[in-house]
């Protein structure tokens, strides 16, 4: 059966479930005698072949989007890894000037205690030296009181340098404090950094870049980095550049790296005027 308000066909019992209503509907053999289908025979299999190009042309495109997210796979990878290397190279630089920091103080402390050491020696000397004498001194009264005094005093001088050390401590506690934060920050962190989807769309190159020029775009009025919003080409071959963050639109000639520019004030809704 054929219903030609639908233009659907079905069996007899479709036809009388889901085509009740419809007024247009013919048993097919006797359609077939008042219709030739021929011609719109021949248009479906045209039809048909157009759009088995379309899917495969869309499948390659497919299949190309696919090989393009695969080489972009890789870049990111490999931005991730060069990041990872960053970080190592940061953390080695902060481990190098921490072992500087402990190495320069704790040779500081070192030359303290060195002092400190010749100076006992030295004090022991003498009083090392003060009691040989007193040992070999004869019975001469005179000789032996003088040694005496002698001996009394750099025991004295010996003793005093005792009692400043004592009071006042050479060698210095050296302990060292992690950052934390440090660890803290990292154990916040899921990833390395953050990952988009955007949708790409594909479309059938209009144009085609046969060359490229580079210019240098920055006058001598400009206070900020150029930051071009828009392009227009105008029919004498004049390029204008519209310059945002300095508020200029720029003219730019096709023979010369040369750029005029006029001051434009932007409104508060930040459109040029």
């Amino acid at each position: 059966m054929y219903c030609q308000n639908h233009d659907n066909v079905g069996c007899s019992t479709c036809m009388a479930v889901d085509h009740r209503l419809c007024k247009d509907t013919f048993y097919i053999p006797e359609f077939l005698k008042t219709h030739n289908y021929l011609d719109s025979q021949r248009e479906v299999q045209t039809k048909l072949k157009e759009i088995a190009k379309v899917l495969t042309k869309q499948a390659d495109r497919f299949k190309q989007d696919k090989q393009t997210l695969l080489k972009r796979k890789v870049e990111i990878l490999a931005d991730i890894r060069q990041f990872r290397q960053e970080i190592n190279e940061l953390l080695d630089k902060l481990e190098n000037s921490s072992i500087d920091e402990i190495e320069s103080k704790v040779k500081c402390i070192e030359d303290k205690i060195d002092v400190v050491i010749k100076q006992l020696q030295a004090n022991k000397s003498m009083i090392t030296s003060a009691n040989d004498k007193l040992a070999s001194t004869n019975t001469n009264q005179s000789e032996m009181f003088v040694y005496v005094k002698m001996a009394e005093n750099t025991a004295n001088v010996a003793n005093k340098y005792i009692s400043d050390i004592k009071l006042k401590s050479i060698v210095e506690d050296v302990d060292f404090q992690p950052n934390r934060a440090i660890l803290t920050q990292l154990e916040q962190k899921k990833t390395l950094g953050t990952l988009s989807e955007k949708s790409i769309k594909t479309v059938d190159n209009l144009l085609n870049i046969k060359g490229e020029q580079s210019y240098n775009v920055k006058v001598m009025s400009d206070k900020e980095f150029c930051n071009i919003r828009s392009v227009c080409c105008m029919e004498d071959g004049t390029i204008i550049l519209a310059d945002h963050h300095n508020r200029k639109l720029k003219r730019l000639h096709s023979q010369t790296i040369l750029a005029q520019t006029t001051m434009i004030y932007l409104e508060s809704h930040g459109k040029c005027v």
